[in-house]
């Protein structure tokens, strides 16, 4: 796996060194500290340093070593590389399965792709942060569960910057893999540059067990690989440990200090040495070593807290966020092991109390509390009632979980799909939905069901249909996470009557699928389809009025421009809502093609009985663009509604509109 580690263009790197004599003899010898941490672990952790000294091209300087041939085995170290120096994270692809890994985030600069050589697995890479000799710098590989799988983190921290970076975070698809081995940590050379001595320094290496409690690595075994194709520079090496850190050398001039009196194996030429490979191992021991890292608590800000959303700021200086939790008054409404997540989608009231807590990356949480302020830069959602709808599904459900306990409005039952029946349906699982009427959707909510997992939907895709026949429109799609919170998905005011959500996946990758509810939320927008509506000017052949109002950008209406009588501002626009109706925003969508008879000045009135309008509630001047205009007023009641255009953005006669809408 490391020779893969190689980042270069071939030729330039065999005529660089085809002028040297060096050969594979050359070569300095691989030298390994293993610790001892014994015991099943979620975090590793250690300090590493180069001095100038030891510092030379084409070496791998391994920081953390874990689960050798085992799953989930990795590594994690920093590398001078030819192309500058990196951070560098690989995991061996699993023994138990045929999935890939696959990396779920990539910081800034982290580049993934696929080793092999030595095994096959994935790597990541980070050369735009750098790093240099005679610096300290913290290098931190975690693992956690996701549903059926194992992520694998990765953070670095500049102790001279004082700053952290999350590089990478995989994902590993086999089951509770943790760190089982000792961690080990090793320096070697990918090329043949024995002359050049190589060098690091190791401290602060702890390892957080299963259990809660740490272990720091006060002792290690050294060892060093000794074989023919590193003749040359078998025995110069060295290593120690004082009370600050551990050390260790390859290569130069570079001779034993280390006691032999106990050792009398000869090495693979016959000759008598301390060391016969892997398995000759001399211990050394620091004194006074921590059991747990010295580490400040994560930092935080909460940033905005409103009815629809929160979110929170980390800065770089501080300990990483691991995972994060939301309360509401209390209750905990959305909870996940995210490191990089800011921001969560909620449903709140105007002054409930949220309460976020953060956890680091090494365990410790930490809390802050806002009150909610009501979200006035978002636009208003109205929920439609569930009893409105026909829904459907092409799975079969179980018995007492039918799918209309998902639009019960009651989030303690649930719909699930068949587990006890001898046809079992798998993914896709299909929601059909018919509203029942034309809306301008917003968003859609699903709620996980409340106790258990089983059937949580992950992977999901929505579609609409303007038949109920054809549904091949995609309107959103992504991924939900495993936490009980509701999930929130934008529908961008989309037009329809049916619509289709489709589950992919499930969070533990069962066949199943469940909602607690779903509910579809729309903007407000008043039904068109039972308007009467009329102007007072005569429109041009195939672009009447009814065209404003049809829901379709792409048909105009447009005053009369080639007859013999050409109507001339004002022009007015009447809508009957068919009885009295709360109303408080009309919109209008000028045409897209062209722009003759694009509304600039106007005026809006409103009567009880179409006949007397009286003073307008709005008066205003659209911008002369092509983009959906709005005009806003305190929230009335009435039937009837007037819109008069008085002028045209270029002072033509004509009037036009793709769409005009009255809303809640």
């Amino acid at each position: 796996m490391r020779k893969m580690t190689i980042k270069l263009a071939v030729v330039g790197m065999l005529s660089s060194w085809s002028a040297q004599a060096n050969t594979v003899e050359d070569r300095a010898a691989s030298i390994w500290f293993n610790f001892n941490d014994v015991g099943r672990g979620n975090t590793i952790m250690q300090d590493v340093y180069v001095p100038s000294n030891g510092l030379t091209k084409y070496t791998y300087y391994s920081v953390l070593n874990w689960n050798a041939g085992m799953e989930g085995g990795g590594y994690a170290g920093i590398q001078d590389h030819p192309d500058g120096r990196n951070y560098i994270f690989s995991i061996w692809d699993p023994r138990s399965s045929s999935k890939p890994i696959v990396a779920r985030y990539l910081g800034h600069g982290t580049e993934s792709e696929n080793f092999g050589g030595e095994g096959t697995g994935l790597k990541t890479w980070n050369f735009d942060l750098g790093w240099q000799a005679n610096q300290w710098y913290t290098l931190v590989a975690k693992a956690w569960p996701v549903g059926s799988h194992t992520h694998f983190g990765y953070w670095v921290h500049d102790q001279a910057a004082g700053e952290w970076s999350h590089l990478v975070t995989m994902d590993y698809p086999v089951a509770d893999v943790r760190f089982e081995t000792t961690t080990g940590s090793f320096v070697e050379d990918w090329w043949y540059s024995g002359e050049n001595a190589r060098t690091v320094r190791l401290k602060n290496g702890h390892k957080k067990l299963e259990n809660g409690s740490w272990i720091g690595f006060d002792s290690a075994n050294f060892s060093v690989v000794q074989h023919q194709p590193k003749r040359n520079y078998d025995n110069n090496y060295d290593a120690s440990a004082n009370p600050s850190y551990f050390t260790m050398t390859s290569g130069g001039t570079t001779s034993p200090t280390l006691s032999i009196s106990n050792q009398t194996c000869t090495d693979a030429y016959g000759n008598l040495t301390a060391f016969c490979g892997r398995n000759s191992l001399f211990p050394l021991t620091r004194n006074n070593v921590a059991d747990t890292p010295n580490q400040p608590n994560i930092e935080f800000t909460i940033t905005d807290a409103t009815t629809r959303s929160v979110s929170w700021q980390v800065p770089q200086t501080s300990t990483p966020q691991f995972s994060y939790s939301v309360m509401i008054n209390n209750v905990l409404v959305a909870s996940a092991s995210q490191p990089e997540k800011r921001q969560v989608d909620i449903i709140a009231s105007e002054n409930d109390n949220v309460i976020i807590t953060l956890e680091d990356i090494f365990g410790r949480t930490v809390s802050h509390s806002a009150t909610v302020t009501i979200d006035n830069t978002s636009a208003q959602h109205y929920l439609i009632d569930s009893a409105t709808l026909t829904v459907s599904s092409n799975s079969q459900s179980e018995p007492y979980h039918e799918l209309a306990n998902a639009f019960d409005g009651d989030k303690t039952t649930l719909w699930h799909t068949s587990w006890s029946t001898p046809q079992v349906p798998s993914y896709p699982h299909d929601v059909i939905i018919d509203l029942g009427k034309h809306y301008e959707l917003s968003e859609l909510h699903y709620t996980p069901r409340a106790v258990g997992e089983n059937g949580s939907i992950t992977d999901y895709e929505v579609y609409v249909s303007h038949d109920g026949v054809t549904y091949d429109e995609l309107v959103a799609a992504g991924t939900w996470d495993a936490s009980k919170q509701g999930k929130v998905v934008a529908l961008n005011n989309t037009q329809t009557r049916f619509i289709k959500l489709v589950g992919l996946s499930e969070v533990n990758e069962n066949v199943w699928a469940s909602a607690a509810e779903i509910e579809l939320y729309h903007t407000g927008k008043l039904d068109s389809s039972s308007f009467v509506v009329s102007s007072d000017s005569q429109a041009e052949l195939g672009e009447e009025i009814i065209y404003a109002f049809d829901n379709n950008p792409a048909t105009i209406w447009h005053t009369n421009w080639s007859g013999s009588t050409v109507p001339e501002y004002p022009h007015s626009v009447d809508i009957d809502l068919g009885n009295p109706q709360s109303f408080s925003k009309i919109t209008y969508l000028p045409r897209t093609i062209g722009v003759n008879g694009t509304i600039a000045d106007y005026e809006v009135y409103v009567s009880d009985d179409g006949i007397n309008f009286g003073s307008p509630i709005a008066v205003g001047t659209w911008a002369a663009n092509t983009q959906i205009k709005q005009t806003q007023f305190a929230p009335v009641t009435a039937r009837y509604i007037r819109l008069i255009a008085q002028s045209e953005i270029n002072g033509r006669i004509w009037a036009s509109a793709a769409e005009i809408a009255v809303y809640k």
